[in-house]
């Protein structure tokens, strides 16, 4: 088991999967998935699916006509996302890198990550193959957070400073892309609503 600041960490798996059933994971998630507005019959794209936590509901919205793409790198994600949606036979699981997503052009009506692109090695280039992927009309659910602006409410401030600096600075390789996320969706080709091409969806 890896340690952060000497304290051991929990299987990423089951961090995550545990972290979606509390209150404010399922509040997020649900709101997320009410702004992808999902109609049945659609394509649906969950990029960086790990293990499979937004997979049902996606399936549950698409319905019996639709199909749910997930899509993650880790081996250790994808067998519980296997686990997750066994008898949810519209639901696809595929090995494959954000850089380089192994999906069609032109073939998905809705896509989303969650807290995916801080992890990536370029976001840009991540969301650029989101684009390609996507048909004209569609609409993608991006979902990150800012970790450079962290506060964490403890007795000793220097300690909370030290905790946010080596958050940022260690913990995810790009800690400010979630106030990025508008410029970068609109640099990949996605607009922020209304145009004819794509539709990001955002605020």
């Amino acid at each position: 088991m890896s340690s952060t600041l000497g304290v051991s960490r929990p299987d990423q798996a089951s961090y995550m999967l545990r972290a979606a059933v509390g209150d404010a994971g399922r509040a997020y998630k649900r709101q997320l998935l009410d702004l992808l507005d999902l109609q049945a019959g659609q394509t649906v794209l969950d990029v960086g699916c790990g293990p499979g936590t937004d997979l049902p509901a996606l399936a549950e919205r698409v319905g019996d006509r639709g199909t749910v793409i997930g899509v993650d790198r880790d081996p250790a994600m994808l067998a519980r996302a296997r686990e997750r949606t066994n008898d949810l036979h519209r639901v696809e699981i595929r090995e494959g890198d954000v850089h380089a997503l192994p999906v069609e052009p032109g073939t998905v009506d809705r896509a989303k990550t969650d807290r995916v692109l801080m992890h990536v090695a370029d976001p840009a280039e991540a969301l650029a193959q989101l684009h390609r992927a996507t048909r004209p009309g569609a609409r993608i659910g991006l979902a990150e957070p800012d970790w450079d602006t962290l506060i964490v409410d403890a007795e000793d401030l220097e300690t909370s400073r030290a905790f946010t600096r080596y958050t940022a600075a260690e913990v995810v390789c790009h800690a400010t892309v979630g106030r990025s996320l508008a410029r970068l969706a609109e640099q990949a080709g996605f607009c922020c609503g209304g145009c004819a091409r794509h539709d990001t969806g955002l605020p």
